[in-house]
């Protein structure tokens, strides 16, 4: 089990200006892009924390010879570019979407977790986001 929250993180910013700590979000809902080591044993403690709080979104890598460039492969490593996490406003991971998930089923995906927030604050018990 994963303990934290995003809040716990930061990021240099993509011009490398500054160091942006993400408490700046809080209480916001986040959707993270992988920028940077996401992978390996140079990857960003944020995305460590990103890719442990959610299941892997594929099982394999194909066939990883000549083509991977970090070690050690881990079955939770973002396996390309724009795989996508989304964080609640707790801080918390709520989902990951494979990079080739169309950006009009991870925009359902964010509506229905947005509706399903704002039910729970209108009723007394959580309701579990289920993808």
């Amino acid at each position: 089990m994963v303990t934290g929250t995003i809040y716990d993180y930061g990021a240099v910013t993509l011009n490398g200006s500054r160091y942006m700590p993400f408490n700046e979000y809080r209480g916001k809902t986040v959707l993270f892009v992988n920028k940077g080591d996401v992978n390996g044993l140079n990857e960003q403690k944020v995305y460590t924390f990103l890719k442990n709080s959610c299941p892997p979104v594929g099982e394999s890598f194909g066939n990883p010879t000549g083509r991977l460039f970090w070690e050690p492969l881990k079955v939770n490593d973002i396996k390309w570019n724009f795989e996508k996490f989304l964080v609640g406003p707790d801080g918390k991971p709520v989902m990951r979407w494979f990079p080739r998930v169309s950006v009009s089923d991870v925009r359902a995906d964010i509506l229905r977790y947005f509706s399903l927030v704002h039910q729970q604050q209108q009723q007394p018990y959580y309701i579990p986001f289920r993808p």
